[in-house]
């Protein structure tokens, strides 16, 4: 028969009084004058016996539970695997555990991932937003729940957003391409209304606006698409428009395709297409040939989606509505530069 570790059990154990036992698992020993020879007695006891505290009676007594909720598109996602181990590392310099989960970009998942999350009393929130969780969002603002959204946001919402430069990122992108003598390019990205997705596409027009090209090349794939239906547009894509050469991809996973069916076309990387990806995969330095890409700066994201969360605990309100802008940069490889 399992025992249950509860306070009383232990105290009962040990013979000592159940609030002392509260008062070493909470810290707050030597404020109560308790001895450092108790103190390691019971520490050593709650080791031996695997002890963890009930986080649910914790936070009906403190008001926290110490974890913060973080809900990202999909934690497969090289992206959002990064910047979640990232913010993971800085949360647990403050004492913070990270509960992450996935929503594979469908809102129906994202707002039973929220309920989940608030039941669990977690003390704040990290989100990367699809559409249809406004409700949700602005239920959590009422409440006045600390949290803090990255990657996307909704423009008519006051929250405080984390975002990398997109519409920049791709700017580049396309210039870096053209000025290596790449002129007719397409821009291959997803089928979306999320901000992210619509400044990337303005990044491309106002690129093209700036080089006087007065024509667009543009895919844009359903997003729920597997590998290879995507591989299968991108391929057919390429025939109907045999004067491209070079594309920008708007996420890596359409890069990953894209290369794919390159392939299969028997077009070579640098020679007849340039190519670059938004954002890096750590993979694409390996490819031959090597794939630029427009990076966004995952450690910089994370820090400062931390710093502004951890400031609203401390100061136990919301975070203060505001959207900053991070720089993206140009990881330049071979697969952008003109062979012959």
């Amino acid at each position: 028969m399992i025992k249950n570790n509860s306070i009383h059990t232990i105290a009962n154990d040990l013979g000592v009084s159940p609030t002392t036992i509260s008062f070493i698992i909470n810290g707050k020993a030597r404020e109560n004058r308790i001895s450092e020879r108790l103190v390691e007695r019971v520490e050593a006891y709650l080791k031996k016996i695997g002890y963890q505290p009930n986080l649910l009676a914790q936070s009906l007594r403190t008001g926290k539970t110490n974890v913060i909720g973080m809900l990202v598109e999909d934690i497969s996602d090289p992206f959002f695997s990064a910047v979640a181990r990232a913010v993971e590392i800085e949360l647990e310099k403050s004492g913070y555990s990270l509960f992450l989960m996935s929503s594979s970009n469908k809102s129906p998942n994202a707002i039973s991932i929220l309920e989940i999350l608030s039941l669990h009393g977690v003390d704040g929130f990290i989100i990367a937003p699809v559409p249809g969780l406004e409700p949700q969002i602005e239920k959590l603002l009422l409440l006045k729940k600390p949290l803090v959204l990255f990657d996307r946001y909704f423009n008519y919402i006051q929250t405080c957003n984390v975002i990398s430069d997109n519409r920049g990122g791709v700017f580049m992108g396309i210039l870096e391409l053209y000025n290596n003598s790449f002129k007719n390019i397409a821009f291959i990205t997803i089928e979306s209304d999320q901000i992210q997705m619509q400044e990337r596409y303005n990044g491309y027009l106002e690129a093209l606006k700036h080089l006087k090209q007065g024509y667009e090349i543009v895919l844009h794939i359903p997003f729920a698409k597997t590998h290879m239906e995507m591989l299968l547009i991108i391929k057919n894509f390429l025939q109907k428009n045999r004067q491209i050469d070079g594309i920008l991809f708007s996420t890596n996973y359409l890069a990953i395709a894209g290369l794919h069916a390159l392939k299969e076309l028997k077009l070579k990387v640098g020679r007849d297409i340039g190519i670059i990806s938004f954002d890096d995969n750590f993979h694409f330095g390996f490819i031959n040939p090597p794939v630029t890409a427009v990076s966004q700066p995952i450690t910089d994201i994370a820090d400062t989606v931390v710093s502004n969360l951890l400031s609203a605990l401390k100061n136990n309100q919301k975070c203060t509505p505001k959207t900053i802008m991070l720089p993206t940069k140009i990881i330049k490889r071979a697969s952008s530069l003109k062979t012959i």
